[in-house]
């Protein structure tokens, strides 16, 4: 049985390593060039699984601060990161937790009623009631006072009561919503595309108009098969890394 995780602080487990794991190599321990620590050795070492510690050593990866070669080990590459905001997931839940570290800060909420352009966009139909949220996710690695990403995100309606919650969010609107009534997330549809950003957006994350971006879009779906929720976020180019991990399984 696997070691069970007890690192405690805030955030998703492998994000409290990876901060611990990145410390010592910005004071220099190991230097650039040297070498980290056995997954094995960092498992034990912080009393958590290799499961985590892999998923930490992805974190510092994307950060530019290790390179994972095998039959080597990870190497240290560099002792300051990259500014980039990092996303690394590979279930509903992992996703949920990642959102804690970075919640939703609100700019500005509306009620809507859509047509039937925005409808089939947002997988509802059209006269449909939303609440339309816009706002930014904010970010530790940039170096600047400039969010990490412009978000908009469209609320059915039925669970408008979202709104008292949102000035002091510390989760995803998503689990506010659950928490608030009780609707559970039992799949995300997501889509990634590469698009230039208005010149609202590029004002509000501080980069030139027109800047390409990664856009992605995320339908959320309740357990009786409606989306009661679309995020849309923006990152402008240079600033994100999304990382996935694909494993080869049975062909039926």
């Amino acid at each position: 049985m696997p070691p069970r995780d007890r690192l405690t602080g805030s955030g998703p487990i492998f994000k409290q390593l990876a901060r611990r794991l990145a410390e010592p190599i910005e004071a220099g321990d190991p230097p650039v060039g040297g070498l980290l620590p056995t997954e094995d050795e960092i498992a034990k070492r912080h009393g958590v699984s290799r499961h985590t510690v892999r998923h930490a050593l992805a974190s510092l990866r994307s950060l530019g601060l290790i390179e994972s070669r095998q039959g080597v080990g990870s190497i240290v590459l560099r002792s300051t990161p990259r500014s980039v905001f990092t996303e690394t997931f590979s279930s509903v839940d992992e996703l949920i937790r990642s959102g804690r570290g970075t919640p939703l800060r609100t700019r500005s909420v509306s009620e809507i009623t859509t047509d039937k352009k925005l409808a089939e966009e947002l997988r509802g139909r059209a006269g449909q009631s939303y609440l339309k949220i816009i706002g930014v996710r904010p970010t530790a690695n940039r170096s600047d006072s400039f969010p990490a990403g412009y978000v908009t995100v469209y609320v059915d309606s039925t669970y408008s009561g979202v709104h008292a919650l949102l000035p002091k969010l510390k989760t995803t609107v998503a689990e506010a919503i659950d928490s608030l009534y009780g609707v559970s997330i039992v799949r995300i549809d997501q889509e990634i595309a590469v698009v230039l950003l208005t010149d609202d957006m590029a004002k509000v994350l501080g980069v030139p108009s027109k800047r390409p971006a990664l856009r992605i879009q995320r339908w959320y779906y309740a357990p009786n098969g409606r989306v009661f929720e679309v995020a849309t976020s923006f990152y402008p180019m240079g600033t994100f890394v999304y990382r996935s991990t694909l494993r080869k399984g049975a062909i039926s």
